[in-house]
């Protein structure tokens, strides 16, 4: 019987009403969810040039910080086990998977 997915970001599987949907129709756990609220994260400060930097969710799976001032992006070290994770799951490299969210960010 189908009565659920997997998660799009950990792989858990859940039941589908235990999945919040996300505007690509994809769904994720209750854990994921409050991962990738923006809102939940600390602000931080830019390492480049001191501003404040901006959240922001990238294929509704991994959140950056954007740098409004000189345009850094940074990734925390558990975001990037996210993407590597997905990438496996998806079963291509690691740098190809990180290329695809890059090129993600910039279009």
């Amino acid at each position: 019987m189908f009565d659920g997915e997997s998660c799009i970001r950990c792989g858990k599987y859940c039941k589908f009403e235990e999945l919040k949907v996300l505007p690509s129709s994809y769904g994720v756990c209750a854990e994921c969810a409050v991962k990738i609220d923006p809102n939940n994260k600390p602000k931080r400060m830019c390492p480049q040039d001191s501003t404040e930097m901006r959240k922001e969710l990238v294929q509704d799976q991994v959140v950056i910080d954007r740098c409004n001032s000189c345009g850094g992006m940074w990734i925390d070290k558990d975001e990037l086990e996210v993407i590597r994770q997905l990438a496996q799951r998806e079963g291509v490299a690691s740098n190809t998977a990180m290329m695809v969210l890059v090129l993600s960010i910039l279009s």
